[in-house]
């Protein structure tokens, strides 16, 4: 599987130790889901819009996503993302991401002759 490892400007607090080294890796469906079922149960998106609510689907994500080396991934939640990541830090993954899907695309274009014999086998209509 692919994935992006970064370093966090700020870190994160944990445990009375800050925490830098951190990996992405692909949303997979069950961790989308999951995603999902924790922000309903939580009602962290109700009754909220815009840039607030796209910050807290994001994390909700993340925190399906995300692994931070001595931190536990339970204990990455939507919630102690929301208090413990910094604005530049959020930037920093938000960029690994960007990384990540670019290297995927690039992944799946690597091989021409796949990817001409994908495109012979489209039918037209």
């Amino acid at each position: 599987m692919l994935k992006e490892t970064g370093k966090l400007v700020y870190g994160l607090a944990y445990n009375g130790q800050m925490y830098f080294d951190y990996t992405v890796k692909p949303l997979t469906l069950a961790d989308e889901l999951k995603a999902l079922e924790i922000l309903e149960e939580t009602g962290l998106i109700e009754d909220v819009s815009g840039a607030k609510k796209a910050i807290l689907t994001t994390l909700a994500y993340w925190a399906q996503q995300l692994e931070v080396s001595g931190i536990d991934a339970e204990n990455l939640s939507v919630e102690f993302l929301l208090h413990n990541l910094a604005s530049e830090d959020y930037q920093s993954i938000l960029t690994s991401m960007e990384s990540l899907r670019s290297k995927s695309m690039a992944a799946g274009q690597s091989d021409p002759a796949a990817s001409e014999e994908a495109d012979s086998n489209v039918v037209m209509q």
